[in-house]
């Protein structure tokens, strides 16, 4: 069983390593979805400790005020990090599935530098076939 001063340690090292997950996610590239993987991997095992550490009754220090606000401050990083991790996954999956739909129909576009979207070389070679011919 961790000391008091583990437990605060523990916790503050959680809420950390949440932090550096949720500014990762803020941007949510694949790389840095994959990147965060093991922090999160990480932050779960500590969750764990803390909770079967903090089990109702056994310990005086889920009592003091300051021990209850770090929890619930963690508590929200956690909820930040989770909404985060949900929208780069959908964010990830939409991109997965224009690619695949893309792929599908032979259509390769995707943006252009000025932001609008264009056809794939396939498409527009395609389109130009039909027009001359």
């Amino acid at each position: 069983m961790l000391s008091e001063r583990e437990l605060f340690d523990l916790a503050a090292r959680v809420q950390r390593k949440v932090r550096i997950v949720a500014g990762l996610l803020s941007q949510p590239s694949l790389s840095n979805v994959l990147e965060c993987a093991a922090d999160l991997e990480e932050t779960v095992s500590c969750l764990q400790r803390l909770q079967s550490d903090l089990a109702p009754g056994t310990r005086t220090i889920s009592r003091l005020p300051a021990f209850n606000d770090e929890i619930a401050s963690l508590r929200r990083e956690v909820l930040r990090a989770h909404t985060l991790l949900e929208q780069a996954l959908a964010f990830q999956t939409g991109w997965m599935r224009m690619a695949i739909s893309g792929l599908r129909t032979g259509e390769t576009g995707g943006y252009g530098p000025t932001g609008g979207i264009e056809a794939g070389p396939a498409v527009a070679a395609s389109r130009v076939a039909s027009w001359e011919g």
